[in-house]
């Protein structure tokens, strides 16, 4: 039921995305006025701008991903040919791109991920460079270390969504870009203080860990299978 109605979930991001980025400019542009008068939108901004990136990012980049999401059906005929049907997996009675309903979710779709990833990139590359705040727990001189963890996200949603029923590189891809960000910050030391930089590194270790536990389970059950044969 949700994949069916996904199209309308993005919908309702696209809104939420385009007036946050209207509220950030109207603080662009009249921040001082603003901080003055009516501080409160600022709290605001900043709110919204948390529930984007720390609670909906992933949400968002999976039912995009919905959008384009289509698999084989593979039946025998009478005559036994094998008929291949490729079928939507938000509505399995779909044929894939065959609904207008789906291909105007796929253009949203397209064009959501790229604001989101633009509007990470502004951010993060642009706005947060010219942070000079130091000390604080996550504080760091630059965003490019955020930035580079946004493209990490994205890619492992589209990893463990789109190559499913590959486990063994669903689990080896995924792994390897724990490896990256977890090396990335042992040398680059993107943080101003050694304890952000370790507890930066423990949800990638803990989650490369977890997928390393689920490639040995296939290793195992790979052969296991060969010994039986």
């Amino acid at each position: 039921m949700i994949g069916k109605n996904s199209i309308f979930i993005l919908v309702g991001f696209l809104i939420f995305l385009i007036t946050l980025i209207m509220l950030l400019i109207l603080c662009s542009f009249l921040f001082r006025s603003i901080l003055t008068t009516q501080p409160w939108i600022i709290t605001l901004v900043r709110i919204l701008h948390d529930i984007l990136l720390r609670i909906v990012f992933i949400p968002v980049v999976s039912i995009c991903i919905t959008m384009f999401d289509c698999y084989d059906i593979i039946e025998i005929n009478e005559a036994g040919e094998e008929i291949i049907t490729r079928v939507w997996r938000a509505a399995s009675d779909n044929v894939c791109m065959s609904n207008i309903y789906q291909i105007v979710g796929l253009i949203l779709a397209v064009f959501a991920l790229i604001v989101l990833i633009v509007y990470c990139g502004i951010l993060d590359l642009l706005i947060f460079n010219f942070n000079s705040k130091n000390g604080g727990l996550f504080s760091c001189p630059d965003g490019f270390f955020n930035f580079i963890q946004h493209i990490f996200i994205t890619s492992l949603v589209f990893i463990l969504r789109y190559i499913y029923p590959w486990e063994f590189w669903r689990a080896f891809l995924s792994i390897g870009d724990s490896i990256i960000l977890c090396t990335y910050i042992a040398y680059k030391q993107p943080y101003y203080t050694l304890k952000s930089n370790f507890m930066a590194q423990i949800p990638w270790i803990i989650f490369g860990s977890v997928l390393q536990l689920s490639l040995q389970w296939y290793h195992m059950e790979c052969t296991y299978s060969l010994v039986n044969e």
